[in-house]
């Protein structure tokens, strides 16, 4: 921009010097100079002899106007790569739920079980009431295990917190040693259901006691058993990281998940139908499920109570585990 005033020529400068003081003051007032001048004889001059005309856009100004756009585009360019790095991130999370697992060992329901396709190949199944789909045992060697639970999230009356399960050694023999043995060794005490999905399955298994579970986890995983039951709902099945991975953690299918059968997973028994004194189905239901899948396992094994009772104190867990006589006549 040329900082030149277009502005009407002076007139002569004696005249000028002459200006009487109220000609001056009507001047300064910004007006006296054009009073002066033969508006037919006009000239330019440089806006440097007249400061206080100035209307140059400061080269400041400029600079704050460009650094604002780069500012901006700066932005633009942070919110682009925030939203880049999130989808990245999902798709990460996305795969490693897929593959199943976290890394943090064995005993761990594969997480594509948790988010895939959860209808049978076969088509849906509908989802019974209770778990009467399932076949008694009709092996005379079979035990029941009556849980007691606390932190439900009703508690009606005494007989809603607890339940029993059938063990099915034809379906699952070397599982059901394990179980067997878990629960002779009272390993079920203060063992918190930390995994709790909503029509799908609740989850739980790691010793409150890191030591116990240390223990446990010596002993190294136990083979696979083929195959036989279905995970319908009811169902009773060690969770895995893979083939040949069982250790201590288990899931009750809270629907009929058929879809697992194909991968790998082997009930080991079943829920009973509520009885005299302790209920069915309904009590699994009750589990405390607000905290989800939240609770890390890891820090579960590492840590047991002192974390449990700082982060999740609401989670249901049992209180005991015990052997009982089955009233059929099946023991």
């Amino acid at each position: 921009m040329n900082p030149k005033l277009t502005m009407g020529k002076p007139c002569q400068s004696l005249e000028m010097h002459s200006i009487s003081t109220a000609g001056a003051a009507t001047a300064s007032s910004g007006g006296g100079y054009r009073d002066q001048v033969d508006d037919a004889d006009e000239d330019d001059f440089d806006g440097d002899d007249m400061e206080s005309d100035e209307t140059e856009i400061s080269p400041s100004l400029n600079y704050d106007i460009g650094r604002n756009a780069m500012q901006i585009n700066r932005l633009k360019l942070a919110a682009m790569v925030c939203i880049l790095l999130a989808g990245c991130l999902a798709l990460v999370v996305g795969l490693s739920y897929r593959k199943g697992g976290t890394g943090n060992g064995g005993g761990l329901l594969s997480n594509t079980q948790l988010y895939g396709d959860q209808q049978d190949s076969q088509g849906s199944i509908s989802v019974p009431e209770d778990n009467d789909n399932i076949s008694p045992s009709e092996n005379g060697n079979s035990k029941i295990i009556e849980f007691t639970v606390a932190n439900l999230n009703t508690n009606a009356d005494a007989s809603t917190n607890k339940f029993r399960i059938l063990l099915h050694p034809e379906w699952a023999p070397i599982g059901v040693e394990r179980f067997d043995a878990l629960t002779s060794s009272n390993f079920w005490q203060e063992v918190r259901i930390f995994r709790v999905v909503p029509n799908f399955v609740v989850q739980f298994g790691i010793s409150s006691d890191p030591d116990v579970q240390k223990s446990w986890s010596s002993l190294g995983p136990i083979p696979d058993d083929p195959v036989v039951a279905s995970n319908v709902r009811g169902s009773v099945t060690f969770a895995t990281s893979g083939p040949n991975s069982r250790t201590t953690q288990i899931f009750i299918n809270t629907n009929d998940n058929a879809f697992l059968d194909e991968q790998g997973f082997a009930p080991i028994g079943e829920v009973l139908p509520a009885g005299e004194g302790y209920g069915g189905m309904s009590v699994v239901d009750e589990f405390y499920f607000e905290y989800y899948e939240n609770p890390d396992q890891w820090k579960i094994e590492q840590e047991g109570e002192t974390y449990l009772n700082e982060m999740f104190p609401l989670l249901s867990f049992f209180v005991d585990a015990q052997f009982v006589e089955e009233q059929d006549g099946n023991n």
